[in-house]
């Protein structure tokens, strides 16, 4: 029991809290075995500290069932989103990482935009700021850090890219995935 890494186990979530309380439970057993009487306080309390466990195992199993059968994904209304494929340039100067130079009259100024590289595949947030003419070509311009997230490699300083603004007064939450 002194090998095991509690902070990991920790960190797998609701799982990783039960199994290490039905670990406890084991060890716990195992040492008044070991007694030549073991106490009936003890296997009492025991009994007690194993049906805790099987009540959060049970609620470790049954919590993703409830989740995804009776309230559903977080964005159950993303097939709805509005896209929008556009010219992306890299030229942000007058612009903050995670700020997105656009045109003035887009329906997608001045909200978080989640924008997609096409052909990288990464994707960054952005707050739009409506900064340029739209004359120009280029809908929207970015920060050489973000464009760097979204994957472009030095030298690149263009390219199309699918643009999905969150509604108003909201913004993507990341998902940090789980383990369980």
């Amino acid at each position: 029991m002194e090998n095991i890494n509690v902070v990991d186990i920790l960190k797998l979530g609701l799982s990783g809290l039960v199994f290490l309380l039905s670990l406890l439970s084991f060890y716990l057993l195992t040492k008044e075995q070991e007694k030549n009487s073991p106490g009936d306080k003890m296997l009492k309390s025991i009994r007690h500290f194993m049906y805790v466990n099987i009540f959060l195992a049970v609620l470790t199993i049954v919590a993703p069932i409830v989740d995804k059968h009776f309230v559903g994904p977080p964005y159950k209304d993303m097939t709805n989103l509005e896209v929008f494929p556009v010219m992306a340039k890299v030229g942000g100067e007058n612009l903050d990482k995670g700020y997105a130079a656009v045109c003035l009259n887009v329906p997608y100024s001045g909200k978080h935009l989640l924008i997609t590289d096409i052909t990288t595949g990464g994707i960054i947030q952005v707050w739009a700021r409506p900064m340029i003419p739209c004359t120009s070509g280029f809908h929207i311009s970015l920060t050489p850090e973000d464009a760097t997230n979204l994957g472009w490699t030095r030298g690149k300083n263009s390219s199309t890219v699918v643009v999905a603004p969150a509604k108003d007064g909201q913004m993507f939450v990341p998902m940090v995935a789980i383990r369980s």
